[in-house]
């Protein structure tokens, strides 16, 4: 499934502009044949590599100053009564041709740290609000060792874009750098408990352009901001997430407001 943002709706690539036309779709299904259901992508590196590297990074961000800082943000705050899953999109995935979790020299362990902070968020929800919390994740990246990994965890593996229909009020979402419209997507669906993902703002007026190869370039992101998400956001209270560039960029905790509901 193709997933258009609602930039893409009413600034469509330039190149297009003769195919507007046919039509408008916001979801776009199509089929692909693929050869590699990722159990042979990365295959040098065996389940028990992910998993001891990924204990690691467990073991880390336990200890770590972010999620000191984001504990204590998250105990002062209003959660409503009933949070009972989390719902994590583009965690990306835990193996790499430079080995499981990647290289923690240059960063590229921020998977294996992202896919932690799932863990201790549920944790600390279970703690806060007495629910047991269920665990959920969706990337098209996983390969088949990061899915059994992941799954001796506790976490499930949502099928492509299932993920999102398990969004619901009970639900607290974590979204990292997607390469679909989440947020946008989410705005449309429910209105979640609370969201952590990038901070939304008031978009800037921007056009396309041409490179030097004359190759167009697309204004926006893969995740952009939108009305609908501003007028969204009204009704939650934001607070801050740590500032930790090296595994999770600029993030922001949102918490729904009238936090007492059942």
């Amino acid at each position: 499934m193709l997933f258009k943002t609602i930039q893409g709706l009413v600034e469509p690539t330039p190149f297009w502009a003769h195919r507007l036309e046919d039509g408008i779709f916001p979801v776009t299904i199509s089929g692909v044949m693929q050869e590699d259901d990722g159990s042979t992508r990365n295959q040098g590196i065996t389940t028990q590599e992910v998993t001891s590297a990924w204990e690691e990074y467990i073991e880390e961000f336990a200890h770590s100053e972010t999620w000191r800082q984001l504990e204590e943000t998250l105990s002062k705050a209003t959660f409503p009564r009933r949070i009972d899953k989390i719902v994590g999109f583009g965690l990306g995935e835990m193996t790499s041709i430079e080995g499981p979790c990647g290289i923690p020299e240059e960063g590229r362990g921020r998977t294996c740290m992202q896919h932690a902070l799932v863990l201790s968020l549920a944790r600390l929800l279970e703690e806060k609000t007495g629910v047991k919390v269920m665990c959920h994740v969706q990337d098209p990246g996983y390969t088949s060792r990061c899915k059994e990994a992941l799954a001796a965890k506790g976490i499930k593996v949502a099928e492509p874009e299932t993920g999102f229909l398990a969004v619901d009020e009970a639900t607290l979402v974590f979204s990292m750098n997607p390469n679909v419209p989440v947020r946008q997507i989410i705005a449309d669906l429910a209105r979640p408990a609370a969201m952590i993902w990038r901070p939304v703002k008031e978009e800037e007026k921007r056009e396309w352009r041409r490179d030097s190869n004359g190759t167009w370039i697309s204004p926006h992101s893969t995740d952009p901001d939108s009305p609908r998400l501003l007028e969204m956001v009204k009704g939650y209270t934001q607070l801050p997430f740590p500032q930790d560039w090296t595994y999770f960029g600029e993030l922001a905790v949102y918490v729904r407001k009238g936090g007492n509901e059942k």
